[in-house]
């Protein structure tokens, strides 16, 4: 995409999810699956690299992991957790050291699920 400025075209770079149209045989309806980039997950691994340069405290670069996941949910339909797990894969497989941030969330998780399941 590009825009017009001062006669100059611009090319603005996005993360933007990927569509797949699919349709129901049974139905046909077609029904759409949003899917996030892996260019999204790097561009969370990087932020959170950069809040580790700057000696952010860890809590509040796993607060970030979360408000990203949870900005993703309602496009993707996906919960929190699934983004948190696919963000830790890539950690693991790029940067190591920044995968435990992500890992931390993993085991809040699991150790509230029983608990909210509980509840309910």
């Amino acid at each position: 995409m590009g825009i017009g400025f001062c006669g100059e075209t611009v090319t603005l770079l996005q993360t933007m999810p990927e569509f797949e149209v699919t349709q129901n045989p049974q139905t046909k309806i077609q029904e759409t699956t949003v899917t996030l980039h892996k260019r999204s997950y790097r561009r969370a691994l990087d932020k959170v690299k950069a809040m580790r340069d700057d000696a952010v405290h860890p809590a509040k670069m796993q607060r970030y992991l979360i408000r990203w996941a949870t900005w993703w949910c309602p496009v993707t339909g996906e919960r929190k957790n699934e983004f948190i797990d696919k963000w830790v894969t890539l950690a693991v497989k790029v940067q190591a050291a920044l995968a435990w941030y992500g890992q931390g969330l993993q085991i809040s998780a699991s150790i509230m699920a029983p608990q909210l399941r509980a509840l309910s």
